[in-house]
């Protein structure tokens, strides 16, 4: 068994109460008083001077009897009572049959020839038969044997009347208790909380320092399963998994694409039936309008024959771009639809002018134009215009309103490759594309 930790007794007034060594035992020091038959006051027993005093009245007591057991004309006390009913008081008994267990004679020289006498003082003990009780030395100091672990005055411990009030209040206190348990409409303090949602007020789990040692604390998902948590920086956030909806019940993970400080971003595609992917148009930092270009020129009218010369508007570095807009201008002497033409070249053309966009999903064909109908084919409603004058003119504008995302710093782009001789189909021919910068 451990050591026990250490406590203090204090007094009313908070003085430390006195320990002394027993033997092997420690017991509480304490002081006695006698109660007063007269008023029940609780005084200090008799001292040595009070004891002489009363030792003298005795003694002229002792003679005034002396007298009187030798007097004649009264009862003697060594004559004996008459026949019949006789009131006699005290009586000293010479000798008796005494109960069983009572102390005998020699048993009692016993206790008397064990009580220490020193230097003329003796000491009279008032024990049981395991020796525990008062000594009572002739001073009139009293000490207790074998000391119960108490130390209080008796002038400070509580009277009859107040140990009465305690009790009538425990009775009450212990009265409610009850009826607090056994009473239906209520919840008994011994009744289990019901199943389902129970409100239990505030619980106090006291206080525990940040350490591997602190209160444990779990959140858990509807199979048990432990929600993790992530430190980020001197804040602990909860781990989770973002997921959509696929089909009925399905769920498929989004990516991340952006775990920068301060921001957060997922991605995912979503694609048409048919397997096309598809966006949606996003609040703009800025534009991005540019031609596509081959090196530093953006100028069509070049010889992909024998090797294709390729054009292209590229990706941001750091932000997305939603592509809005592709529309080629072709100026030429003259552009004539019905005879299989490009511009003013004579066509179809073999291999034809690819426009393409690399994106997540990978390369989409948007076109391949081959002749000035295709133009025509190519634009969104209302994207088409034919300008004839002394040049003409005609303006093919394929609308995306951002439904294709080119990635920040990837190699998604949107691509026009000539793969024919146009070098003489017109005066001016160029590809220009919008598109929107997204914000951070």
């Amino acid at each position: 068994m451990g050591l026990s930790p250490v406590a203090l007794l204090v007094d009313e007034v908070g003085n430390k109460v006195g320990i002394v060594l027993d033997g092997a035992i420690y017991r509480l020091q304490g002081q006695s008083k006698i109660a007063r038959a007269s008023d029940g006051a609780h005084i200090n027993p008799a001292t040595e001077e009070t004891l002489s005093t009363a030792d003298g009245r005795l003694t002229t007591i002792d003679s005034v009897l002396d007298s009187i057991k030798d007097t004649d004309g009264i009862k003697k006390i060594t004559d004996p009572l008459p026949a019949g009913t006789n009131n006699i008081g005290d009586v000293d008994v010479v000798s008796s049959a005494l109960p069983q267990g009572a102390a005998t004679e020699a048993t009692l020289a016993t206790r008397a020839t064990a009580s220490a006498q020193t230097d003329g003082t003796q000491k009279a003990q008032v024990v049981d038969s395991t020796g525990d009780g008062l000594e009572i030395d002739g001073s009139g100091r009293a000490a207790i044997q074998n000391q119960p672990n108490m130390d209080v005055a008796l002038s400070t411990r509580a009277t009859e009347a107040t140990l009465l009030a305690a009790d009538g209040r425990l009775t009450t206190i212990d009265s409610v208790l009850d009826s607090i348990k056994d009473t239906d409409g209520i919840k008994k303090i011994t009744d289990q909380l019901p199943a389902g949602t129970n409100e239990i007020g505030k619980v106090a789990q006291g206080t525990k320092a940040v350490a591997a040692d602190a209160w444990p604390q779990y959140v858990v998902d509807s199979s048990g399963n432990i929600v993790g948590v992530v430190l980020d920086g001197s804040v602990y956030r909860l781990q989770t998994d973002a997921k959509i909806a696929k089909g009925a019940s399905s769920l498929v993970h989004l990516d991340v694409i952006d775990t920068s400080s301060g921001k957060g971003r997922l991605q995912a595609t979503l694609l048409t039936p048919a397997g096309d992917p598809v966006s949606f148009p996003s609040v703009s930092e800025s534009i991005k309008n540019e031609f596509v270009m081959n090196g530093s020129s953006s100028d069509l009218l070049v010889d992909g024959s024998t090797t294709p010369v390729v054009f292209e508007y590229t990706s941001d570095a750091s932000h997305d771009i939603a592509l809005q807009e592709i529309r080629f201008t072709l100026a030429s002497n003259s552009i004539t639809f019905g005879t299989d033409y490009f511009g003013a070249e004579a066509g179809p053309l073999p291999n034809g002018l690819l426009v393409e966009v690399v994106v997540a999903s990978g390369t989409v064909e948007l076109y391949n134009l081959t002749q000035n109908e295709s133009f025509v084919n190519f634009s969104s409603p209302g994207g088409f215009e034919w300008v004839v004058s002394s040049k003409d003119m005609m303006t093919s504008d394929y609308v995306i309103g951002g439904g294709l995302n080119l990635r920040a710093g990837t190699a998604d782009k949107v691509r026009v490759t000539v793969r024919d001789d146009l070098s003489s189909a017109g005066i001016y021919f160029k590809c220009f594309v919008k598109g929107n910068v997204a914000a951070d």
